[in-house]
């Protein structure tokens, strides 16, 4: 997820999916998803691509 403005799922299982691999927790609000780490030493805050 490093480095991508932008990520999109088609699904919440392949969002939780891809987050369990990198060990990383999604919040959503609105249109704003926000990645933060589970130590909370990196947030990153993504754009979800509106179709």
């Amino acid at each position: 997820l490093a480095g991508f403005g932008f990520i999109t799922f088609e699904t919440e299982e392949e969002r939780d999916t891809v987050l369990a691999a990198v060990g990383e927790e999604l919040e959503v609000e609105g249109t704003v998803v926000t990645v933060a780490a589970a130590r909370g030493r990196r947030r990153r805050t993504y754009r979800r691509r509106e179709e």
